[in-house]
């Protein structure tokens, strides 16, 4: 004690820290002095002396502080721990005490010298470090851990503002956040319980640097689970996560086990894919559901690094692959909770159906590509592939119905089924896009966080998620080979991608083309028509064009013409818009007498003459109803708010809408104007607003119009234009048509706004071809040929839409003949998968009407579902890229770009696509919706080989020149092109019955056409002079002559004698009076009716070729005078089969 109090009293005036050991063997103690300034009593300080204790192994018992002279006396008594030796520890203390119990400064400038090199160095960040030290740091830190965080702080910039780490004392964890700026402890403690940390305790040390100030949270967790090694990685997801880059979710924990940023991201994307899919599972219980099936996931994530791993033998892959597969179905197997295994089983479904991946090209988006048709139980039609892009800003899908597709992208607003929404608009869009080249697709993205209604990050998103469907895409190298992403890929080659504008998108067509082109796609800016160098659909007014003719059709057929005769409209939109504006200015003699749009109600009862020239300023002008010139509103008119609680309806309004006048609402004002008794309503507005009157508004699905809705027997315009999407709900459709409202579908009156956009992609792909072949000098003569066929492509499109609308009639006129043969093909469409919304095959087969079933909507929807089956059957075979069928192709062009490139033309990389789509849609125009069946039925051929035959019959009978007359009125037209197509569908079946090869008419000559010609003469004297009526089967009989003969064989005349005798016969004279006869209400007897009538002058025909027996005719001479339907029918059947059994005639 003597000696301590002596080196106590020499040091009370020394700055120096001075220490003491001494043993007592005794009692097993060893007892340390500390003389230490006040300034250096960290030396001593608790976690400190228990650092020292556990790097020596002993154990602390007794400490002494006293304070004397601004000094610090420590009194330290210490026993050494199990199996240290009291003579090693002794030794090590007295050799080391002042190392050991130096000050936190001493030792922190010691760490410093320990990482850095160079005395100037160290000077220069021990001074920045000291000023940047928070006072509290000393105290809950070692100098180590506190310069490496401060050696963190100083690394943060612009560009990494923020790290995280974790660091553990003893059987404590904690985890550090390094911030450049501040951020709020409720921010943060959320954000670690997502990866199942409890917070314990929290520390905040600013760092004081000469630019800013930074910041250290620290958090003391609780967390027996955590795995030293995965603190690296697991570090990295938090950042991620706290930044914004990593979604903050529950399945974040998966991190604490071992999944780095990357996999974790893969795992959430299936997750959130399989949310969308399959709504058995809420997102709660998928992260339950993949946090306690740990090992199953781990094993999934492994095998799809497996799958798509770089570099790769494919032998090599697939052994791995199948190894793993089989491992991670042994887990799923183990699994014993129900939902947990089906959850389970469906990721690994969907992992088995990607087909190609960005995995390995660590982006901050995971994006897959998923082969749809192998996943089970999607609702149809089950798209060809879909792109998956999964974000911690946005999710987005883009689902495509074959390799050739297009479609727009759409901002949506649905986070929890944004691919149901995207799917219904595939849906729609595949059957609106069987005019054009390309089958439908659409995508759809959807923002996340506060920032979801933000339009500049809707654009940022967009443009990110176009480049994840080009990064998963193929492309085409100049010399026109197909160049592969850098991943590894399992699905054929796929080089086209391309996009539209959709709703949330229209001004982003730029943007997406910038996108391709800095990532050099083959097509350029041809990836997203529109755009500064593509067509202005606005401008052409092409959508309302197209959508005007069917509007056109429909008065003709009631024997107007709305571009000369006054006709009275009401309207959804306003002249701001393109469809409505560009609708309202196609005719001066329309009487705009209603319309509203989002805001206002308009209300003209009587236009003056005025009125277009007043729209056509608010068009110019992109102005709204508000600035209508009040002075030209007739009496009574005006503008209103559409919010506005009573609005005075005048005696004149009243009168032109068809209602009382009274005080309304301006949602009942709404509901006046869509059912007011008009001539025409036309929509060039967003939102649905009919349903049918079985239906909700929910099933609507546009709740922004519940309230101004109505049903589609309310409705009493007379014709209806749908130049607008989703105005009407299919079954509102069809309920306005059995109410007698003439109408469509938006996906026929529409179409001609992508059928412009198709023309404008395809002539862009040729023209981008021609600029590199430098046979065009450069991009700015491109656009000059673009501008130049504008025009020319106007008119294409519009002959498409005047086609389709043709073909509508026509069959609408088909339909009572005919009803077998589209109760038929109904069924071959749903038997195809294919659901026609508002009618189905079972309900046509019970009614005792089928033809006022399948009212001009059903057709519409059944025309583009059977050229969408066509189609896809169609581009399947090999056998249609003809010569003589590449007229189709430049027919698709304007002559002027033909005439110019005509071989470059013939070698588009879509050459076969573009002839099938002209070519199916010609036939089935013209032909009818159920052609193909029909034919198909009669032959047995295959859809290709029935086009070829029916252009070779077109050919061979120069039917552009028998349909090319001028006509009185509608009826006398459609009469007229029925009787033409009747006969070709005739000469078409037999053609395919005596030819392999259809094509051969093609090449027939002047003479061969003459030799026909000299047949068809002949035996139409012979029905002149022997007084019989000439029909159909006179060209039947004279084409199978033509057919079966040699050259320049002359006709037989014992063949032609036998067809007298058949039509003078007793049986066919009672059978053409029954005909003639009126038809029964019995449905059997009109089903029986319209078959015999259908059949009639092909079992003559059949009869004359010796397919059927004279003798067989005789049987129903009495049945048909008589009164026994059913056993006439069998017979009648019985002969129908014989006249269809395959024939084989010379070649």
């Amino acid at each position: 004690i003597e000696r301590w109090l002596t080196q106590i009293l020499d040091n009370l005036y020394v700055e120096e820290p001075d220490f003491a050991v001494d043993a007592d063997p005794e009692y097993g103690m060893i007892w340390i002095l500390g003389i230490v300034s006040g300034r250096e009593a960290s030396a001593f300080s608790p976690n400190h002396v228990e650092r020292v204790a556990r790097q020596l192994h002993f154990d602390p018992e007794i400490t002494i502080r006293r304070r004397m002279n601004e000094h610090d006396l420590l009194f330290l008594s210490v026993r050494p721990t199990e199996g240290t030796s009291f003579d090693s520890l002794l030794t090590e203390l007295k050799h080391s005490v002042h190392q050991l119990f130096a000050s936190w400064q001493n030792r922190f400038r010691k760490s410093l010298t320990n990482h850095f090199i160079g005395e100037r160095l160290i000077e220069q960040k021990l001074a920045m470090y000291r000023a940047a030290l928070s006072p509290s740091a000393e105290v809950h830190q070692e100098p180590e851990e506190a310069l490496q965080d401060l050696i963190r702080l100083e690394e943060l910039d612009e560009s990494h503002p923020l790290k995280a780490a974790f660091h553990r004392r003893k059987e404590e964890v904690y985890v550090k956040i390094y911030s450049l700026s501040p951020r709020p402890i409720g921010d943060l403690v959320p954000v670690l319980a997502n990866f199942g940390f409890r917070v314990t305790d929290e520390f905040t040390f600013p760092g004081r640097f000469p630019e800013s100030t930074r910041y250290i949270y620290a958090y003391r967790i609780q967390d027996t689970d955590m795995d030293p090694r995965f603190d690296t990685s697991l570090a990295r997801v938090l950042e991620a996560t706290i930044l914004g880059n990593n979604s903050d979710e529950p399945v974040n924990r998966l991190a604490v086990f071992g999944l780095d940023q990357y996999q974790l991201s893969l795992v959430k994307g299936l997750q959130a894919y399989l949310f969308q899919i399959d709504r058995t599972f809420s997102r709660a219980f998928i992260a339950r559901a993949s946090l306690s099936q740990r090992p199953f996931i781990a094993s999934l994530i492994a095998f799809l690094e497996c799958r798509f791993a770089p570099g790769q033998r494919d032998s090599e892959r697939l052994k791995k692959e199948q190894t793993l597969e089989s491992a991670t179905r042994q887990l799923l197997e183990q699994i014993s909770s129900v939902m947990e295994s089906l959850l389970c089983n469906r990721l690994l479904e969907i992992a088995n159906a990607i087909v190609r991946t960005n995995y390995y090209q660590q982006s901050p988006e995971v994006s897959f590509k998923v082969h749809s048709q192998a996943i089970s139980a999607l609702p149809g039609p089950v798209p060809l592939f879909e792109i998956f892009v999964y974000s911690s800003r946005f999710e987005a899908v883009h689902l495509r119905g074959a390799n050739i597709a297009r479609g727009g992208i759409r901002w949506s607003d649905r986070p929890d089924d944004f691919r149901t929404e995207i799917h219904g608009l595939m849906k729609a869009q595949m059957v609106k896009n069987t005019v054009i080249v390309p089958s439908g697709s659409k995508g759809g993205f959807c923002l996340k966080g506060d920032r979801a209604t933000d339009p500049a990050f809707a654009l940022e998103c967009y443009r990110t998620f176009m480049a994840n469907l080009l990064r998963l895409t193929d492309n085409r190298t100049p010399t026109g080979k197909i160049k592969r992403p850098p991943l590894t890929c399992l699905d054929p080659a796929d080089p086209y991608l391309v996009v539209a504008a959709d709703k949330g998108t229209a001004r982003f067509s730029d943007d997406a083309n910038e996108v391709a082109q800095a990532m050099h796609f083959w097509l350029g800016d041809a990836f997203a028509s529109g755009g500064r160098h593509g067509y202005d659909h606005k401008k052409q007014g092409i959508t309302a064009r197209g959508a005007w003719q069917s509007v056109r059709r429909h008065f003709y057929e009631m024997g107007q013409d709305p571009e000369t005769d006054p006709i009275t409209v009401a309207g959804i939109g306003d002249m701001a818009g393109d469809v409505f504006g560009n609708g309202m200015l196609l005719s001066k003699s329309m009487k705009l007498v209603a319309a509203f749009n989002h805001k206002h109600i308009f209300l003209d009862p009587d236009p003056s003459t005025e009125s277009w020239k007043e729209r056509k300023r608010l068009f110019d002008n992109v102005l709204g109803w508000d600035q209508y010139k009040t002075s030209l509103i007739s009496n009574g008119g005006g503008v209103f708010d559409r919010s506005s609680a009573r609005i005075s309806i005048s005696s004149e309004v009243a009168e032109v809408l068809g209602i009382a006048p009274a005080t309304m609402s301006g949602e009942e004002l709404i509901r006046a104007i869509l059912c007011a008794r008009v001539d025409l309503l036309w929509n060039g507005g967003i939102g649905t607003y009919v349903k049918a009157s079985t239906e909700s508004h929910a099933d609507a699905m546009d709740p922004a119009n519940d309230r101004v809705r109505v049903n589609g027997n309310q409705l009493r315009a007379r014709v209806i234009g749908e130049g607008g999407n989703l105005g009407w709900t299919q079954k509102a459709r069809i309920e306005a048509a059995a109410v007698g409202v003439r109408m469509n579908t938006d996906a026929v009156d529409n179409s001609g706004g992508v059928d412009m956009s198709d023309h404008e992609v395809n002539l862009k792909i040729l023209l981008e071809k021609l600029v590199r072949t430098e046979q065009i000098a450069d991009v700015e003569q491109r656009n000059r040929w673009i501008s130049r066929l504008e025009s020319r492509m106007i008119e294409l499109v519009l002959d498409n839409n005047v086609a389709a609308n043709l073909c509508l009639s026509l069959d609408q006129k088909r339909l009572k003949p005919k009803s077998d043969a589209f109760l038929a093909t109904l069924r071959w469409l749903e038997d195809c998968g294919h659901s026609l919304d508002g009618v189905s095959s079972d309900e046509l087969h019970a009614s005792d009407n089928p033809a006022r079933l399948l009212s001009r909507p059903v057709l519409c929807s059944m025309l583009g579902h059977a050229k969408l089956e066509l189609k896809k059957e169609i581009l399947g075979s090999d056998s249609i890229n003809e010569s003589e069928l590449e007229s189709w192709l430049f027919s698709y062009f304007p002559d002027e770009l033909v005439e110019a490139f005509k071989e470059d033309v013939a070698a588009h990389p879509l050459r076969k696509e573009i002839i099938v789509t002209g070519i199916l849609n010609h036939c089935v125009d013209y032909g009818g919706i159920t052609f193909f069946w029909t034919v198909r039925q009669r032959t047995g051929a295959d859809p290709a080989r029935i086009a070829k035959a029916r252009l070779a019959v077109e050919h061979f009978m120069r039917a552009e020149g028998l349909r090319d007359q001028e006509h009185p009125h509608a009826k006398a037209e459609l009469n007229h092109l029925l009787g033409i197509e009747e006969q070709l569908e005739s000469m078409t079946a037999m053609l395919l019955r005596y030819r392999k090869d259809p094509m051969e008419i093609f090449r027939l000559g002047a003479s061969e056409k003459q030799r026909f010609a000299a047949i068809l003469e002949r035996l139409e004297v012979m029905q002149n002079e022997a007084g019989i009526r000439t029909g159909a089967e006179s060209m039947d009989l004279a084409f199978w002559f033509f057919l079966q003969s040699e050259r320049k064989q002359p006709l037989p005349e014992s063949a032609l004698g036998r067809y007298l005798d058949v039509l003078q016969s007793p049986s066919m004279q009672a059978v053409d009076r029954y005909l003639k006869s009126p038809m029964s209400s019995s449905v059997a007897e009109m089903r029986f009716h319209r078959r015999i009538r259908a059949q009639r002058d092909r079992i003559v025909l059949q009869i004359v070729l010796d397919r059927i027996p004279l003798d067989r005719l005789s049987l129903l001479a009495d049945l048909f005078d008589g009164d026994d339907t059913p056993r006439s029918l069998a017979i009648f059947e019985g002969l129908e089969e014989m006249s269809v059994a395959p024939h084989t005639g010379s070649h």
